[in-house]
């Protein structure tokens, strides 16, 4: 949007909720849309002391009160009409004799005739025939009923008389009075050099709505307003703020400050080569890494095993610490991954180095483990994760369970791990919700994807626009997506990404580290994406069972008949015997 445009704003009934007040995501709209070169024009039928406060709390560049007939800007005021002395004391003076309630609206408050207060605005009891109205800009009838005892000085002086069918009243108001009058004014101030949308819910509103640009009523809208086409949601749902955000493609429901990447590189990628990078690999990677400021880096498995410096794997963390001892920690946290039925966790020493944080994964007949595994991790002073494989594939009764369980414990973040890659957007909403309807508050969500179906990216937006708000989050990725094929979500694009939300992740690190070792890699290691993986994801199976068949050269219609008939108990867990059988029987 290129376009500068004059944002007038109704406040009662639009921008303000039923309890008269402007929530913080409206402000903060508002805000951006200023920084965007537009300007705020409260365009009210307020008084000028009702909208002065609302005026300082948005900043508003331009206000305007009484419908057009008092205008100030942070300069001061720019323009004033009011009722003529003479015709107000012959208002006043028809309600007096007739014992008719009515409200004299001046530029210093609001006066009224009756004892008893009114819902719809702050008004001052008062003896109406001491009222200064020298500067009343607004006549109010209180009862519908009683406007015809005032018809002859309205129709005789010209004056504007319009019905509010909200609240049920009549406002008399200076010949020509209007809204669109103020909009008017300022474009003329401003060289008409500005395109203008509106927002308003009552007939004060309707010229303004007509003759503007744009002219958008809240779904709260008085009936008077029903041939104005445009329409946002109601104002207790913040449907000025929600238009604006979408018509300027504002991204405000992600905290993009609550966003954290975690490079997987050198464990998820490590499937591939059995995670025998080379020890100089290694420490490029790292260094690059964390030259790019990137979050957290995982550097590798903690399992049990026999330390290699050219692998990517620890049988304890003070081998992951000497490989470390030499390199920055101060842009990036440092992250193992242990799996529970891999390795003794008697092993794990107390804290010392720059570990930062041990993730814990299990399967999910081994959730009692891995309970007790996040237990010690936390004893010994390091963060913890909690990563249930393939959570993606538990059920709805599963994940109420696991999160019962998974709130009584101490840990800082649990992980939706898509292992199959099977994660719709469908599903993942579903999940996502039953997530922060249930998941302890103060646990922090962590995503790792894999692409069979081509949407790992699509679904960290998900996330980020649904969470960053509440929780801070990691996603997952590695560089160019290295991992068992199809891949995971790629460093470079989503920290490109983040990078045009100001994350200022320095990327071309990561572009050397692709194009001087990942894409060898990729010679050798083929992660590329095939459709194979995209029906096991469908069909929710373990993705080895269509590498197997991928690697036969077997056909797609008979990789989906092969892949449908595995039975359900084996379809999570992978196992060679049950696809050999399969795979003979279709060919035999």
């Amino acid at each position: 949007m290129h376009d500068n445009y004059i944002l007038s704003i109704d406040l009662d009934g639009t921008l303000l909720t039923d309890e008269k007040k402007i929530s913080n995501y409206s402000l903060a709209v508002l805000k951006k849309c200023q920084k965007h070169g537009c300007k705020i024009l409260i365009n009210t039928s307020r008084s000028y002391i009702r909208t002065l406060e609302i005026s300082e709390i948005l900043n508003a560049d331009y206000t305007s009160c009484f419908d057009g007939n008092y205008i100030f800007s942070k300069g001061g005021v720019l323009y004033k009409e009011c009722l003529e002395k003479s015709i107000c004391e012959e208002i006043i003076n028809i309600a007096l004799y007739k014992n008719i309630k009515i409200i004299v609206d001046k530029i210093d408050g609001a006066y009224r005739n009756q004892i008893k207060e009114y819902k719809y605005m702050c008004t001052n009891y008062f003896n109406l025939s001491y009222v200064n109205v020298s500067d009343c800009y607004k006549i109010i009838i209180t009862n519908e009923n009683d406007i015809k005892f005032f018809k002859e000085v309205i129709d005789s002086n010209n004056l504007i008389c319009e019905y509010d069918s909200i609240n049920k009243i009549y406002r008399i108001l200076p010949p020509f009075s209007n809204k669109y009058n103020a909009i008017k004014y300022i474009n003329k101030l401003l060289n008409n050099d500005y395109k203008t949308i509106s927002f308003g819910d009552d007939i004060s509103d309707y010229t303004s709505l007509i003759k503007s640009d744009i002219g958008i009523k809240v779904k709260n809208s008085s009936n008077v307003l029903s041939n104005i086409i445009f329409q946002t949601t109601t104002n207790n749902n913040d449907g000025v703020a929600k238009f604006l955000s979408n018509f300027f493609n504002f991204d405000m429901s992600t905290n993009y400050k609550n966003v954290k990447l975690l490079d997987c590189t050198l464990r998820d990628g490590g499937h591939l080569n059995q995670s025998r990078f080379g020890y100089n690999n290694i420490i490029k990677i790292i260094k690059n890494l964390v030259k790019s400021k990137i979050d957290f880096i995982e550097i590798g498995f903690l399992e049990d095993c026999i330390y290699n410096k050219d692998v990517a794997r620890f049988n304890k963390v003070s081998e992951a610490e000497r490989l470390l001892q030499n390199i920055d920690n101060s842009k990036s946290s440092f992250v193992l991954l242990t799996q529970v039925d891999k390795f003794d966790i008697k092993k794990l020493k107390k804290r010392n180095g720059k570990i930062d944080m041990i993730r814990v994964s299990f399967h999910k007949h081994l959730l009692d483990q891995a309970i007790v595994y996040c237990k010690i991790v936390k004893e010994k002073g390091y963060k913890c994760a909690m990563n249930p494989i393939n959570f993606s594939g538990y059920n709805n009764l599963e994940i109420v369970k696991l999160l019962k369980i998974v709130n009584k414990c101490n840990i800082d973040y649990f992980t939706i791990v898509d292992t199959f890659g099977i994660l719709t957007n469908n599903s993942f909403n579903n999940k996502l919700n039953l997530i922060n309807d249930l998941l302890r508050t103060d646990i922090n969500l962590g995503l790792h994807l894999h692409d069979n179906l081509s949407s790992s990216f699509s679904t960290a937006q998900i996330l980020m626009k649904e969470n960053s708000r509440y929780r801070e989050i990691i996603i997952d990725s590695s560089l160019s997506g290295m991992g068992r094929s199809p891949g995971n979500l790629k460093t470079e694009l989503i920290m490109y990404y983040l990078n045009k939300f100001n994350k200022n992740y320095r990327i071309y690190y990561v572009y050397d580290l692709i194009q001087s070792i990942i894409l060898d890699m990729r010679s050798k290691y083929d992660w590329n994406i095939d459709f194979s993986y995209s029906i096991s994801a469908f069909e929710q199976a373990h993705r080895t069972y269509a590498e197997y068949l991928k690697n036969k050269n077997v056909s797609y219609d008979v990789i989906e008949k092969i892949i449908k008939s595995i039975p359900l108990e084996n379809k999570d867990i992978y196992d060679k015997k049950v696809i050999e059988k399969l795979y003979m029987d279709k060919e035999g």
